[in-house]
């Protein structure tokens, strides 16, 4: 008996992703998912990657930060769009995009907050983004492929008192990303939000603060793990994603939770 087994990965005509090497950008890269990102096992070393992070304005510390993860390009860039430009200037092509957005989660009652406080928000969280992600999308529908993660956050699925301008933010950068995914299929562009909550970083839940005996308790009765989600976790859920072994997977916000929501 004669067996023929064919894999295809991704759509019919595309190539492979080990053929050649991927352009994939990313966005504030030393906080929040972007270290798990770089420090995630299945990273292909084939792969480009170029990096933004506010800091990148230093030489000093762009230079760091390559010396830190080899291979590794950072980008000066300040803008989205000199961001995209950047990497069509060297690469001539963007493959894949991870828009890591971070913006502050501060405490304040509805009746203390004031209108910049959301204007503000939605600026770093939403407006920001969607910058990125026009800027990218004309790059990659002239290519007729592309792959797209926003990272958001899971807090307006069980949004906290106190919280409303960080909810609201958030749940419009997941509800963007849902949108541009219908509107960009057609074009062979797939994007995908992740949402964490309990994900250890430095901006939202530092490991100092969350080890503690107390702290652990209070992730034992919030968390069914019972423990903060680790960055590379979160990291090779980005890269998984963007593998090209989930083509058909679109317009889904992912939550990474540890099971909170």
């Amino acid at each position: 008996m004669f067996i023929l087994m064919i894999f295809v990965f991704g759509r019919p005509g595309r190539r492979c992703e080990m053929d050649t090497p991927q352009v994939v950008v990313m966005t504030h890269a030393l906080s929040y998912a972007g270290p798990g990102v770089l420090a995630a096992p299945s990273r292909a070393p084939s792969n480009v990657f170029l990096c933004h992070d506010p800091a990148f304005v230093d030489e000093v510390a762009r230079t760091q930060f390559m010396q830190q993860w080899p291979g590794v390009l950072a980008s000066s860039a300040s803008t989205p769009e000199a961001l995209i430009e950047d990497a069509l200037q060297r690469f001539s092509k963007v493959d894949k995009l991870i828009s890591n957005d971070v913006g502050p989660a501060l405490w304040t009652p509805l009746e203390e907050g004031e209108a910049v406080d959301l204007r503000e928000a939605l600026e770093t969280m939403v407006v920001w983004p969607y910058r990125l992600l026009s800027s990218a999308a004309l790059a990659m529908k002239e290519r007729g492929e592309g792959r797209i993660v926003l990272v958001t956050s899971a807090a307006p699925l069980r949004p906290a008192p106190g919280f409303v301008v960080y909810a609201s933010a958030r749940a419009a950068a997941s509800a963007m990303a849902r949108a541009a995914a219908k509107e960009l299929a057609p074009q062979g562009i797939q994007i995908n939000a992740v949402a964490p909550n309990f994900l250890e970083s430095a901006q939202y839940y530092p490991y100092d603060q969350w080890s503690s005996p107390q702290a652990l308790e209070q992730l034992r009765e919030r968390v069914p793990m019972a423990r903060l989600g680790r960055a590379i976790e979160i990291g090779e859920l980005i890269l998984f994603l963007l593998s090209g072994r989930t083509d058909f997977v679109t317009g889904e916000v992912i939550n990474f939770t540890g099971g909170w929501s």
